[in-house]
Parts: C-alpha cells; structure tokens; sequence
C-alpha cells in the first residue's frame, strides 16, 4: 500500500478469495499501521443465516453474519471472528438463496480446554433444495485436541439452497 494505490472513497465490495490491504493517508504520508485481511469467498459468504440458540453474550461480536462473512477466525478467540454457545446447541440453518451444486461443507472451531472453549461433540450437515425434507451428508466426531480446528465433509455433488448445520455442545 502506498501512496499511488487506488484511493476509495466508499464501501469497497470483496467479490472473490484474496487478501485486501488498505491504510490512511494524510498529505501523501501514510498515517497508522496497514490493514491486512484475507477473505474466502466460498458459496455460503454473504448468505442468510439462522440460528436456533442465540451465543453467550460473552463470545458474540454482532451475531451470526460473521460465521459466513467470509473472514476465518484466528487462534485468539477474541479476535471478533468468533461466536461461542454456553449450554446449548449450534444448530444453524444457511440459505443460499438458490439451489447450488454442493460437494464440501467445512465449520472451524476454536479448542483452548485451559480457558474452557471445548470442541462439539458431534458435527453434522445435512442438505436440501425446498427446506422440507433433508439429507444428511456428514455426521461425525470431531478433533478436541486444542488448537484451530474445523470438520470438514467431502461428498458426492448434491443440490442445495439450505444447508443445516448442528453441532452438539460439550455440556460442561
């Protein structure tokens, strides 16, 4: 980022996977440190998410959007990216808006037994094209060990405009 970048004077749209930098500049002179963020723009970013159970308070940064905003947590679970589920269930209901050709389903989850951020103790998907009747494509255990995790699901091509995904609180 320097100077002679594009200068942007509204909201920028990120329409495919990269990295965007951006910083302030004051008379030509960059001002601050640089923003660096690299963003997956994968079939469910941007989409209509529901959530059955609300998050803890505790570890939500503004809801849902930012499960599929496109931006992947880090190894600091305060880092914004993440929302935590004390006692109940992350039972969540993606709406593509139309139906797609779907062959991977793929969550991250955050494991610090220490501060007590458990991993779930079951990850399914399942998948539909009229949000009635839906077919399990994944159903499995996944890693506790700590550290950045995710349970992803590889499957023959199915058609999709909603994908449920649950995944069973540790209960501690």
């Amino acid at each position: 980022v320097s100077p002679g970048s594009t200068t942007y004077t509204e909201a920028v749209t990120i329409s495919k996977s990269g990295v965007f930098k951006a910083a302030n500049f004051k008379d030509g002179v960059k001002v601050g440190n640089d923003y660096v963020q690299q963003f997956n723009m994968h079939k469910a970013a941007g989409a209509e998410i529901k959530l059955t159970y609300q998050p803890s308070s505790t570890y939500n940064p503004g809801g849902a959007y930012f499960l599929l905003n496109g931006v992947e947590g880090s190894s600091n679970y305060g880092d914004g990216q993440w929302l935590g589920f004390s006692g109940v269930n992350f039972d969540a209901l993606i709406d593509l808006g139309s139906d797609q050709d779907v062959s991977s389903i793929k969550i991250n989850y955050i494991v610090k037994n220490n501060s007590w951020i458990y991993a779930p103790t079951k990850v399914t998907y399942s998948v539909s094209t009229d949000g009635v009747g839906y077919k399990e494509v994944y159903n499995g255990v996944p890693d506790a060990a700590n550290g950045l995790k995710n349970a992803t699901a590889k499957f023959p091509t199915e058609k999709a405009r909603y994908i449920k995904v649950f995944a069973a609180n540790t209960k501690v």
